[in-house]
């Protein structure tokens, strides 16, 4: 057993769940010894502001936002498909409660027309173009014509900013829904 883990006889498999008591909790690595501990997450549906919110609380969408769309080449949200090699950056601010800067945001990541492989990969803008691209995906297509979606918890860059890799071989459509977030609490 790992420090910083329940103990054996406790349940601690997906099989329960995640919630509990209705609190939500999340496995955090806490340095580089790889122990682990709970966090709490405190589930607000109300969409009220974060003011004198706790830490970890949780703004759901009473709807999903849809906030990039590269399927109509003339919609503010969109575009041509992405192209292998390039990368997308998209506010999701307005969409916030006011007064709300969200720490980290729940999206819905779909790719649609996609051609040959490739994979995206979701991370916060950091405005100056520095921040390296992290070694990771979030959503993965094998062939041409597929339509694929994967939720994501990503944290969120300057000026509200998320950026989406797309990489391998092949282009795609991207369709991006906010679903809710982390207001960051001071």
């Amino acid at each position: 057993m790992l420090p910083g883990y329940e103990r054996e006889d406790e349940p601690h498999d997906l099989q329960r769940g995640y919630e509990m008591s209705g609190r939500f909790s999340r496995r955090k690595l806490l340095g580089a010894s790889g122990a682990a501990a709970l966090i709490p997450l405190a589930v607000r549906t109300d969409r009220a502001s974060a003011a004198g919110a706790s830490a970890g609380t949780v703004v759901t969408l009473t709807a999903p936002q849809r906030v990039l769309d590269t399927r109509s080449a003339t919609s503010p949200l969109g575009g041509a498909k992405l192209q292998p090699g390039s990368n997308v950056g998209f506010p999701i601010g307005q969409y916030l409660n006011s007064g709300d800067v969200a720490e980290a945001a729940f999206i819905n990541v779909t790719v649609t027309d996609t051609e040959n492989a490739g994979y995206l990969t979701v991370f916060p803008s950091d405005l100056s173009g520095l921040r390296p691209v992290p070694n990771t995906s979030n959503n993965n297509w094998w062939a041409s014509g597929q339509t694929m979606a994967n939720s994501t918890l990503t944290a969120v860059g300057g000026e509200s900013y998320i950026v989406i890799r797309c990489s391998g071989s092949g282009a795609t459509h991207i369709i991006v829904d906010l679903q809710g977030y982390i207001p960051f609490v001071a």
